[in-house]
This record gives C-alpha cells, sequence and structure tokens, in this order.
C-alpha cells in the first residue's frame, strides 16, 4: 500500500458513524458539537468522494444505504482503534511508569549522575534511567535523551528549561604539585604553573582568563574534551585545574588553590521539549532533578 493511495478525511468517518448511530442529523450534530450544516456537508462530501449515496432521506427518517452499511464495520473499527490509540497515549502520559533518558556531560555522569539515579529509583523505582554520556553541547533532546543537563543557556522556545543554582567550582592540585609550586602561588606568578585546560587551548585559556588566571599556551601541559581525563589528570598531578567542589570532595588528597577572583560557579540548565514535559514521568524526573541541582545535593 502507497500512502498517496490512503486519502480520508476522518472527520467525515465520524460524520458517517454518528448520523448512524443516532438516526439523525440533528441527534448527530449535538453529538460531535457541530452544526447541522456542517455535518450535512461531511455527507455530502464523502458521497461525492466515494461516488454513492450513503443515506436515503425521507420527511421521517434518514435509511442507511447498503453501501453505507457495507462501510460501517470498518468505520467502526477505525474509531476503536482510534480510541485505544488515544488511551494507550493517555496512559504513556500519566503514569510514572516507563524509561527515562537523561544527556550529560561525561564528569557529570560519572560523578553526580548514580547519586541522582539512586534517589530516584528510591522515589520512584517504578521509572528506569538511561543514561546518555555527551560533552557535546549540542542539543540531543528528541534524538538520544528525553532530558539534558547543559552548561550552556539554550535559547530555543519550545524548550522547557530550568536554572539551575551553578555548580560550585574552583582551583585544584594535588598535594605534591602545590608544595612544588608553593612559591610561584604566594606570588601569584602562574606562568610558572602547569595547567589542565578543557576543550581547546584557545577556550581553556579563556576559561583561566575569566577566574582571573593570565597564563600563556606554554602553561597548558595538556587539554582534553572531557572532563573525566580532565579530573584524573588533576589527580595524577599532571597539572592545575578547574573542578567542581563537589566532584574534589571525593577525593581528599586534593586541595583547593586560593584564585585571584575566588571561587565561582558553573551555570547549569535543566532542559526538555514542551511536550516530553507533558509526559508525567519525564515531568517527574525533570522536576525532581531539578532540585537536586538547585539544592546542590549531587
Amino acid at each position: 500500500m502507497e500512502w498517496r493511495d490512503v486519502s480520508f478525511d476522518w472527520n467525515q468517518i465520524k460524520a458517517l458513524l454518528a448520523v448512524h448511530e443516532t438516526g439523525s442529523f440533528s441527534a448527530a450534530s449535538i453529538c460531535l458539537k457541530q452544526t447541522q450544516p456542517t455535518l450535512s456537508r461531511q455527507i455530502a462530501a464523502l458521497e461525492e468522494s466515494l461516488g454513492v449515496l450513503l443515506f436515503e432521506r425521507n420527511s421521517r427518517k434518514l435509511i442507511i444505504t447498503e453501501e453505507g452499511l457495507a462501510l460501517i464495520e470498518m468505520a467502526s473499527s477505525m474509531r476503536d482503534a482510534a480510541y485505544g490509540l488515544s488511551l494507550k497515549v493517555s496512559e504513556q502520559k500519566n503514569t510514572t511508569y516507563g524509561r527515562v533518558s537523561v544527556s550529560a556531560s561525561h564528569a557529570l555522569c560519572s560523578y553526580h549522575l548514580p547519586n541522582f539515579v539512586q534517589k530516584i529509583r528510591e522515589h520512584a523505582p517504578e521509572i528506569s534511567i538511561d543514561v546518555h554520556c555527551s560533552d557535546n553541547t549540542a542539543d540531543l533532546i528528541g534524538k538520544q535523551a528525553n532530558i539534558a543537563i547543559r552548561h550552556v543557556q539554550p535559547t530555543h522556545p519550545d524548550l522547557v528549561v530550568r536554572q539551575a543554582n551553578g555548580v560550585p567550582a574552583a582551583l585544584f592540585a594535588s598535594q605534591t604539585l602545590a608544595a612544588k609550586y608553593e612559591q610561584a602561588l604566594k606570588e601569584q606568578d602562574y606562568k610558572q604553573v602547569p595547567f589542565i585546560g578543557y576543550g581547546s587551548v584557545e577556550s581553556a585559556l579563556q576559561i583561566f582568563s575569566s577566574v582571573g588566571l593570565s597564563i600563556d599556551e606554554h602553561n597548558i601541559a595538556c587539554t582534553s574534551n572531557t572532563g573525566v581525563f580532565g579530573f584524573e589528570a588533576i589527580r595524577a598531578g599532571i597539572g592545575f585545574g578547574l573542578m567542581d567542589r563537589i566532584t574534589a570532595k571525593k577525593w581528599p588528597e586534593l586541595i583547593e588553590v586560593p584564585l585571584p577572583n575566588g571561587s565561582f560557579t558553573v551555570p547549569t540548565w535543566l532542559v526538555t521539549t514542551r511536550a516530553l514535559y507533558s509526559t508525567k514521568r519525564i515531568k517527574f524526573v525533570f522536576d525532581f532533578f531539578a532540585e537536586q541541582l538547585i539544592e546542590s545535593k549531587l
């Protein structure tokens, strides 16, 4: 079957069923909440498109023709299928049972989301979470994930967006490396210090500059496109690097190094689409996680 061969107006089918079951245009118009002229035009249009007479009209009542009666069984099946589909969609939208996919950076997925998933499962064990790790800032909503956590503010008007308070972050280093460069740090001579960058060298320098660190390309000991490597490089003593304080607490061997501009926060947004947000389980997870982020419990 080709889609181009399927040509009918569902409103006309509903009109056919309503007139047949109620026995009159007036009763059918009340049932469908339409005017009688509108209903009459729909029946006339259906008769014209099919090339058959569906109802014989006399002064007392409408009598369905054999051709019309032949359509009723199929039309009724279509209505039942449409009703079943409507119930299924309603069931999916109004239950918390099912799966919800979440997209976040590798660092969030590795160090924070396990705690989040545990909390979700404690509150709603009927919900399963599928985690997609990506450090790409591209919007994955509707492709790989129902919900995305982003550090770049989304601007599309059809998105539901909640901003968290921001993840507290600072400069960290291994104790050995901090001791090695103790004098340079005291003098704030950061051009003598190696650093771990995220993204390209250029973007890393911009980030360091935004927190008051004036350094050059030669200070960047290494870069990575994933925060997980960056964090592990800091732990390994390769260089000083920026890290959120919540993750840093997991490794007591790290020490916080004062920044010229003080500590800072990483802006964080929780994102989904308006259509997805209308689904109960996705709304539940979105709102729950938004609360966790805003209260910095992760």
